[in-house]
């Protein structure tokens, strides 16, 4: 249609930045970053202060950001549709990238430069974090559990999917210690390698595993199906030689500079790794992978961004050219049976139309 039903600014007097959305009983939950000391706070959340010592801990006179948690009621009522607003921080960078919903609570992942107060497992330098919040009003007690997963390198959350009590987090990492001793198949080298993790109910982490090889491999999100298989999205420098393609994939071949990747990993799967299917997605130019969903059937609709003009559309489908330097895309990949490419859309752009990354 063409009405506009609800739009709304969020935010104090300095910079926000919203990265990931997802909706709890018809309301909006929004996580991303904050640099303002009034970021806009309900009574009891579970922390209403930025930083540790309420000014987003300046260095230099600089402020360091926090990540937030907001939940928006489109209601049209003014102040009453924040229905909770929090910080999520410490003393040094913080921000949230990816965020998703079960059983009434938030579940939040994204980066910390420092320890996060009553957060465990801090390995030092960035690590990921994540977060699983029941936006009830009761102060400290609405952290169900918070948690570092880091290692000696950096370590970024970008992505997040809920399945029953289990939170799926995908990101990346130059960790090749990142959660020792729980990693099923480790670092495949290069600057940094795509990472994926289940946590319990309990923010336990019961598997790890990178996927990457020699190059750089970047995860940027990703979904669960109805059988708890997670399917992780990104973008990768590293050839077919070596990067785990399976052997029915639609596109076994790396052929720009940067292709997206889709894979899907199911710990029931006795195959290598848990893979039961990974593809190439792209062309000669740089495609970013970016965002991540699933239907019922279990089918991904990707979306990100891509500079290739031959880079894959299907007949009939809204725009079939790249229009600027770097338009969007969307794309629609049956990755739970034998691959079939169903639909992609290239935003019509006269520029650069590129869909918000995580950060």
């Amino acid at each position: 249609g063409t009405a506009l039903l609800y739009s709304t600014h969020i935010g104090g007097k300095d910079l926000e930045i919203g990265t990931d959305i997802a909706i709890l009983d018809g309301n909006a939950l929004v996580t991303g970053l904050t640099y303002s000391k009034e970021f806009p706070t309900t009574e009891s959340a579970y922390d209403r202060t930025c930083g540790t010592d309420g000014r987003c801990n300046p260095v230099s006179g600089v402020a360091v950001p926090d990540a937030f948690l907001v939940q928006i009621a489109p209601n049209g009522s003014g102040a009453n549709d924040l229905l909770y607003g929090s910080y999520i921080g410490g003393v040094a960078y913080d921000a949230g990238s990816g965020i998703a919903t079960a059983g009434g609570h938030a579940f939040v992942t994204g980066e910390s430069r420092g320890a996060i107060p009553g957060f465990s497992s801090y390995a030092g330098s960035d690590d990921a974090f994540v977060a699983r919040i029941a936006p009830a009003g009761n102060g400290a007690a609405d952290l169900v559990f918070g948690t570092h997963l880091g290692g000696t390198g950096d370590d970024l959350g970008s992505g997040i999917a809920v399945r029953g009590s289990v939170a799926v987090v995908s990101g990346e990492t130059r960790s090749t210690d990142l959660l020792a001793g729980t990693v099923t198949y480790g670092f495949g080298g290069g600057l940094n390698d795509a990472v994926i993790a289940p946590l319990d109910g309990a923010g336990a982490v019961t598997y790890a595993g990178f996927l990457g090889v020699a190059v750089q491999d970047y995860g940027r999100d990703v979904a669960a199906d109805s059988s708890g298989a997670a399917v992780i999205f990104g973008y990768t420098l590293s050839l077919s030689e070596t990067f785990p393609i399976t052997e029915v994939a639609y596109d076994p071949t790396h052929i720009g500079d940067r292709d997206i990747f889709v894979a899907r990993i199911d710990l029931a799967s006795s195959k290598p790794d848990h893979i039961t299917y990974a593809t190439y997605l792209g062309g000669v130019g740089e495609d970013d992978g970016l965002r991540v969903a699933l239907d019922s059937e279990g089918v991904a609709y990707v979306t990100g961004n891509t500079e290739s003009a031959a880079y894959p559309t299907t007949p009939g489908a809204f725009d079939l050219v790249l229009d600027g330097s770097r338009d969007g895309i969307i794309t629609k990949l049956q990755v739970a049976l034998p691959p079939a490419l169903r639909l992609e859309k290239s935003t019509n752009g006269l520029d650069a139309d590129e869909p918000p990354g995580p950060y």
